[in-house]
């Protein structure tokens, strides 16, 4: 991409974007030692006061970073959650002390980021789903959606702990669903990405096997 393509239509040059890159730096403070294995998955708390960055590692751990706390012992706190790798973790926009984590242990948790208390809301069974390779939230409607190794989605009722009855399942792709996404702007419109090397785009409100709005197609 050029760097006049890049900045087409939205007042953003790429020299401009790499500039503004460069120009940052990390402070110190900032960095810090926040679970005991390799990251698997990171998110950042929607607050626009106070920074708080929750991280997944390799072995289930899930450790809450706040570097303005940097001084203080509890700047980072850990939590034993799953037994395998964390591979998504989603805070709740609506309930802000809630986060999703999704693992390939099969089970998709609720934490409570106040009191430090994690209950499971789904159990994936492996041989009737696949095994679960990715996690989303649809805050609107209160939705945690599951991306599987075999190219389908499960969409979880998250008002129940553990979720009651049996989730719907879609095939969507042709390969592994490795990232669910719902748009901040339009919660109606979910973005799909898969190993099959296509990104979809969906009306949640008519969620079917073929019925995607576009699609985009990359080499790997």
């Amino acid at each position: 991409i050029s760097e006049g393509e890049w900045g087409k239509g939205k007042g953003v040059e790429l020299k401009e974007y790499r500039d503004m890159l460069n120009s940052l730096s990390v402070a110190e403070k900032d960095v810090a030692k926040v679970v005991p294995n390799r990251i698997f998955s990171i998110a950042v708390h929607p607050s626009e006061s106070h920074l708080l960055v929750a991280a997944g590692d390799k072995w289930g751990n899930v450790g809450f970073f706040e570097p303005d706390h940097a001084q203080d012992d509890t700047c980072v706190t850990v939590m034993d959650v799953h037994t395998r790798p964390v591979s998504s973790l989603i805070f709740d926009k609506m309930s802000p002390h809630r986060l999703f984590s999704g693992a390939y242990d099969s089970f998709v948790r609720m934490l409570d980021v106040q009191q430090r208390k994690a209950v499971a809301v789904w159990d994936c069974d492996e041989d009737e789903y696949g095994m679960l390779c990715s996690t989303g939230y649809d805050h609107f409607r209160h939705q945690v959606m599951c991306g599987h190794a075999d190219g389908s989605i499960s969409l979880i009722d998250a008002r129940s702990h553990p979720a009651r009855g049996r989730p719907k399942h879609l095939h969507l792709h042709g390969g592994k669903v490795r990232s669910i996404q719902v748009s901040p702007v339009d919660p109606n419109l979910i973005a799909t990405a898969s190993h099959d090397c296509t990104v979809r785009v969906w009306d949640a409100r008519k969620l079917t096997a073929t019925n995607y709005l576009n699609e985009w197609r990359h080499g790997k």
